[in-house]
């Protein structure tokens, strides 16, 4: 055999050898994650407040960053407070939350990055507190976002919707029936 032929073959072996190897490392995970918002259903009323959970799977490994926007009907609920949950505060390193809301009229938008650390499923990794505005029902769900891993490489996600109902009564103001009767005059 010629001894450049020789060379030559040695090199596209390794050559596709690397090219595979490279292709696997840069793949990103084959795992989607699954976000699951917390109660699936709830109701609250006047003088409350209701809670959401946005949790992680079990399954997803190595999180570094999110941003999520969330939709809801801002005529029945508007976002009260946004806080980390507990897989991203029981983490290692120190983490950042930065939250829009409303980003518009029916959305809120929610940053957090892990500054030197992954976090891994399962546990929150955000809360969000909603509070009334008048009594009808409202769905939540997650209309866009982004996850990274520690490579910045995106983590592909489902999500589902939840349902809250608030009611605040109308109060009931007793009248004598004189004053009742004068109205209709």
């Amino acid at each position: 055999m010629n001894p450049t032929t020789s060379r030559y073959r040695c090199l596209a072996s390794v050559l596709a050898v690397l090219a595979v190897a490279c292709g696997l490392a840069t793949a990103g995970p084959a795992h989607a994650a699954t976000l699951t918002l917390v109660p699936p259903s709830g109701e609250f009323h006047c003088g409350n407040t209701w809670t959401i959970d946005v949790v992680l799977d079990a399954a997803t490994t190595d999180l570094r960053g999110f941003s999520l926007v969330l939709e809801y009907d801002n005529a029945i609920i508007t976002p009260y407070a946004v806080t980390a949950g507990s897989l991203v505060t029981a983490a290692a390193c120190p983490s950042f939350l930065n939250w829009v809301g409303p980003a518009s009229a029916t959305s809120l938008q929610v940053d957090v990055a892990s500054l030197g650390c992954s976090a891994s499923g399962p546990g929150a990794i955000v809360s969000i507190v909603f509070a009334g505005e008048s009594s009808g029902t409202s769905t939540i769900g997650i209309r866009s976002g982004l996850l990274r891993d520690g490579t910045n490489t995106p983590i592909a996600f489902t999500s589902n919707v939840v349902t809250v109902q608030y009611d605040c009564a109308v109060p009931v103001e007793g009248l004598r029936w004189g004053a009742l009767k004068a109205g209709y005059r």
